[in-house]
């Protein structure tokens, strides 16, 4: 059996200073999906995973919605099974359809429950906010077969994101249990970055597109998985996805100087990073009416508001200037 593996496509995302910008954004999400669509025809995938965060807001605009169950509907037309979760921007629950009714390959798991497929059994919950640990338990004593695979979207012990990597060790959120034997593995959403947790047996897929900032080194993809009887293969696959670009600079002398030597392309998802010191309103004003909308509609500054102080979170950190993509890629 072949699955394909992905999270957080985030359906709806808005990004952009101009009407044109956003809808050229929520445009290339779709676009994004549809490419998934003829890798799992070319691969023959009998199964696409969806590891939570289907849309961006749990509410979703009628034509945001529409679309995306056009999406599915291409997906199971093709005879390719669809199993989704609802993570934390779903808020633990999808928009119904009819499609259960006609497609028996279509699983929206809107509490924990298990789907049965002929080589494994498919244990999934909704993203869970008061007891995490407590459903995660529940989820593993559901799997009662060999093999079982948990979908979840949670944040387990040791998972990293952002240019500094931090890194999630304790919390009541933070899940540290271990699987037994009989459950091969676990694969999340929620953290946007794709890794594995070898001591947990947890793989995030990541998300097929960038839609925040402190994404701007990782590589985007989706997970291919092979189960037969005596073997599981698990590869991470690297798509190109459109680049964030972040240029943090120290506030050394006027705002004037420092801007004039930075080259912005306005094609870009741009962030100008300023730190060192707070901006005034004057200085803030200053930028947005170099940087129009209209000419820049993909530009954007941090901090957006006076009286704020940003520390260096770019320029400063090893880990953002040495990561070594292939060797990321190849982790998986």
């Amino acid at each position: 059996m072949k699955i394909l593996a992905l999270g957080d496509t985030h359906f709806g995302y808005y990004y952009g200073r101009s009407a044109e910008s956003r809808n050229s954004i929520l445009n290339y999400f779709y676009e994004r999906f549809e490419s998934i669509i003829e890798i799992a025809k070319a691969e023959e995938i009998d199964y696409i995973i969806h590891t939570g965060d289907v849309f961006n807001r749990s509410k979703p605009p009628k034509k945001v919605k529409d679309r995306v169950y056009a999406l599915f509907k291409q997906v199971l037309d093709n005879d390719i099974g669809l199993i989704l979760i609802p993570g934390n921007h779903d808020r633990g629950s999808l928009p119904s359809t009819l499609f259960s009714f006609f497609y028996d390959k279509y699983h929206i798991i809107n509490k924990l429950s298990k789907v049965k497929l002929p080589e494994v059994d498919i244990i999934g919950f909704p993203y869970e906010y008061k007891d995490p640990k407590g459903i995660y338990k529940k989820a593993i004593d559901l799997a009662t077969r060999d093999p079982s695979i948990i979908i979840s979207h949670q944040v387990f012990k040791n998972a990293s994101f952002g240019p500094n990597a931090f890194t999630f060790r304790y919390g009541d959120d933070v899940i540290d249990s271990k699987l037994p034997d009989h459950i091969k593995f676990t694969l999340s959403g929620h953290i946007h970055r794709a890794q594995s947790l070898e001591d947990l047996r947890v793989y995030y897929t990541g998300s097929l597109i960038r839609t925040s900032f402190v994404e701007s080194i990782e590589p985007k993809g989706y997970m291919k998985i092979e189960i037969n009887e005596h073997t599981t293969k698990m590869q991470f696959r690297e798509l190109r996805s459109a680049p964030m670009i972040v240029k943090e600079r120290v506030i050394n002398g006027s705002i004037e100087q420092l801007i004039d030597g930075i080259e912005i392309n306005p094609d870009l998802r741009t962030l100008i990073r300023l730190v060192g010191r707070a901006l005034s309103h004057h200085e803030i004003q200053y930028l947005y009416s170099k940087y129009t909308a209209k000419q820049f509609p993909l530009l954007n500054f941090s901090p957006r508001k006076p009286d704020i102080v940003l520390n260096n979170m770019y320029d400063d950190y090893p880990v953002f200037k040495n990561i070594n993509f292939e060797q990321l890629v190849q982790s998986l």
